[in-house]
Formats: structure tokens, sequence, C-alpha cells
């Protein structure tokens, strides 16, 4: 179990390392972000979301407490536009946000209406908290 713990831990530090060396912030929106959505379901008001970038093609994720994790799918960039779209305890949720270089904001779209969303993005030394904040330490 701790050899499991080592390794997601490993994978975490990987993926911020290779995060920050990609694309500098401020020249499009890779990186993790700090959302709120005050007239959201208390469980959903904040979260985080991480954008990725490879070969011109973007992909996220939704990263939560305790290491939980829902993909995006498709995740686009256009115009200064990031629009994503992700299954919430099944039913769709598509969102729009408008970029500016340092925050993100927007609306998330589901079938009860517009909840308005807003996002920060996250310094290096925030995103290593959330990381580590995600692995859960084994039981014993």
């Amino acid at each position: 179990m701790k050899k499991l713990a080592f390794l997601l831990f490993c994978f975490g530090i990987f993926q911020l390392s290779h995060a920050q060396n990609s694309t500098p912030p401020g020249n499009g929106p890779e990186g993790m972000w700090k959302c709120s959505a005050p007239d959201a379901p208390y469980q959903y008001q904040v979260f985080n979301v991480q954008i990725n970038k490879v070969n011109d093609i973007y992909t996220g994720k939704i990263v939560g407490d305790g290491g939980m994790e829902m993909p995006l799918n498709d995740v686009t960039f256009k115009d200064s536009t990031l629009e994503m779209g992700l299954f919430v305890e099944g039913t769709p949720v598509k969102m729009k946000f408008k970029y500016d270089g340092a925050k993100l904001k927007g609306v998330a779209i589901t079938d009860q209406g517009e909840i308005g969303v807003t996002a920060e993005r996250l310094e290096a030394t925030e995103k290593k908290a959330v990381v580590a904040d995600s692995i859960q330490s084994p039981k014993k």
C-alpha cells in the first residue's frame, strides 16, 4: 500500500512539472484552475479544473477532494473561449468560459439552467497542495 501511495505521489509531481514546462501562464488556458460556482449545489461550489494541451489538442479533468477525478469531454479553445463538457451524476453539463489570461468567467449549462462560474489560475505551489490533498495516505 505504501508503494502505491508513493507511485501516486511521484505521478502527481511528474504531472505538475510537465504542466509547468509546457506553455507559460498567460499564453493559453493550460494549467490548474480553482473554480467557484456559488449558486451550484453545495458539493459542487468549489472545484479544480486541470486543462492540458498536447499536439494542439486540449484535454482536461475535474480534480476534487480525496483524489476524485472526472474527465472532461470535447475541450476546445478558440478566440479566447474555452468550452468543455462533463457528466455530473449522469447529467450532461457544458461549461463555457471567456479567458483573459489570468481568469476564466462563464457558465455551467445544465438541464436545469445556467450557473455562473469563475476561475483563477493556481500558482505552482498551490498546484502541489492540490495534488498532495488528493493523495490519501494508506490506512493501516
